[in-house]
């Protein structure tokens, strides 16, 4: 048991005795808040970076402005990441979706994370993408002559 956890416990017994609580109440609550603080979700390096480069790459695809720091943001493309996915799986839903959505007026709102990364779509998007065959460039995308 750690430091922390013992403190914890002591904290916990006093806390009993001082409001006349059962001891089990305070050491339910004790376990809780070890289990919610230990899960607490660290984004390593590359994790940060990937979140940086896909609300990038999907701003400058979509015209948008979605922030890198964004809580939702983030946890979309965190929960994504740890399936799996990675830059260039993010990269393909974005374009393949862009390619296909941009030009409808009423499926241009759906450019947007939640629509793109959330668990109930992100791998048929990104099996589209892949069916899809390699991309046209846009006219900004085309070397110049």
């Amino acid at each position: 048991m750690s430091e922390q956890s013992s403190r914890l416990g002591e904290l916990a017994e006093k806390f009993a005795t001082m409001q006349s609580l059962p001891a089990p109440d305070i050491q339910w609550l004790i376990t809780h808040l070890e289990k919610c603080y230990s899960k607490q979700d660290v984004y390593t390096a590359d994790m940060r970076f990937t979140i940086h480069e896909v609300t990038a790459h999907l701003n400058k695809r979509s015209s948008a402005n979605y922030r890198t720091d964004s809580t939702t943001t983030m946890r979309l493309i965190r929960a994504r990441y740890n399936e799996g996915y990675r830059l260039e799986d993010f990269c393909k839903v974005i374009d393949t979706k862009c390619r296909e959505w941009k030009k409808k007026p009423k499926m241009v709102k759906y450019l947007r994370p939640s629509t793109l990364f959330g668990k109930e779509h992100f791998e048929e998007y990104l099996q589209q993408a892949s069916t899809d065959g390699p991309k046209e460039p846009e006219f900004s995308e085309r070397p110049s002559i």
